[in-house]
């Protein structure tokens, strides 16, 4: 019985201060096991602050990019229009610029005999109609032009 005491008690004293330090350890370890969770919660928050920079970063792009497209969709359908104008107003100017010219003939080849009556109402009446033409030919060109010089400045945009 003394040598189990003994060895009980050499036990406790070789085994308990063990215990003791594996206890000390324990809350070193953890404590150490700690600081790596907050580094970790750091870090994460880190990646969380690049991830919402990003995305706002990626966001601003693409409303930036999208404001361009709508821009450029808008340009484009502005040159559509333009050039449909043009077109229309040099059809209609050379439309007016083929009726000048017959008109013209016409009122070279009524006789200019103040004596006929008749002749010189129907001269005064094309004359009537040549100047109401020319009006609208030289309206219709500065019409054209100035639908060019837009359609120019919307092509160098």
């Amino acid at each position: 019985m003394k040598t189990l005491i003994g060895l009980a008690a050499l036990l406790a004293a070789f085994v308990l201060p063990d215990a003791a330090r594996a206890d000390s350890e324990g809350a070193e370890a953890s404590e150490v096991r700690a600081a790596p969770q907050a580094e970790e919660i750091g870090d994460y928050a880190a990646h969380e602050r690049r991830l919402r920079r990003a995305r706002a970063e990626h966001e601003a792009r693409r409303a930036e990019a999208a404001a361009r497209l709508e821009t450029e969709q808008t340009r484009q359908r502005e040159l559509g229009t333009l050039q449909g104008t043009v077109s229309r107003l040099t059809r209609r100017e050379s439309y007016l610029q083929h009726e000048l010219y017959w008109t013209q003939r016409e009122v070279d080849s009524i006789f200019r005999d103040p004596a006929d009556v008749s002749a010189m109402a129907r001269r005064s009446s094309v004359d009537r109609e040549f100047r109401d033409i020319r009006s609208q030919y030289d309206t219709t060109g500065s019409l054209r032009q100035g639908a060019m010089r837009q359609l120019d400045s919307l092509r160098v945009r």
